[in-house]
């Protein structure tokens, strides 16, 4: 949680989770809600991840990783620097 807090104020922050029903209401219960920008919790919106779900990070192991697990992904060395979308 110290690391969300500290991203907090300088870029915009998101729950997206296959997670079961009710976990918005366990996030607001447990008063971090207000820490992320949008929440999208499956299990609240009756949904799954869709066919065709990409996954982009920058660790190889964590593309590696969702490769197996049968997601489309990809490789980016992109970092974050002053002036991008997900910037406060």
């Amino acid at each position: 949680m110290d690391l969300i807090r500290r991203l907090h104020p300088h870029y915009k922050l998101a729950v997206l989770s296959n997670s079961p029903l009710g976990f918005t209401h366990w996030l607001a219960e447990w008063k971090i809600q207000k820490l992320f920008d949008v929440v999208f919790c499956s299990g609240d919106e009756g949904v799954v991840k869709p066919e065709g779900t990409i996954f982009i990070d920058d660790t190889p192991e964590h593309v590696e990783a969702a490769g197996r697990m049968g997601l489309t992904e990809i490789f980016s060395q992109m970092r974050p620097r002053f002036g991008m979308p997900w910037e406060r």
